[in-house]
């Protein structure tokens, strides 16, 4: 189970910087291990406490959903993904035997 907390004195930005480092390396061992809701809870711990989801958070979920076979996941995260501004309107997300571009689906 993963506990992170944070004190009155991590509001810095280097302290955040680090904490979404930390969070990111979280995700991408849950995503390794094929732990799709592990990846989901550190996610939901970083938009809880306010910490910036960028391009290695949602690139590394959407790996793991699809690496699960999970492609529905993938894609409402993509969406998810440009709906929060993090990705360009055509940007690229390739996963595992998904790419997922401008809205559609290549499996």
């Amino acid at each position: 189970m993963l506990f992170l907390s944070l004190s009155h004195t991590q509001k810095h930005t280097k302290t955040h910087s680090s904490l979404v480092i930390a969070c990111n390396s979280l995700i991408h061992y849950y995503a390794k291990a094929k732990q799709v809701s592990g990846a989901r809870i550190v996610l939901a711990f970083m938009s809880k406490h306010n910490l910036p989801l960028d391009d290695v958070s949602y690139n590394t979920l959407i790996s793991a959903h699809a690496a699960v076979g999970d492609l529905s996941g993938a894609v409402d995260l993509f969406s998810e993904m440009k709906r929060a501004g993090v990705c360009e309107a055509m940007c690229r997300v390739y996963g595992e035997g998904v790419c997922v571009e401008g809205g559609g689906v290549c499996v």
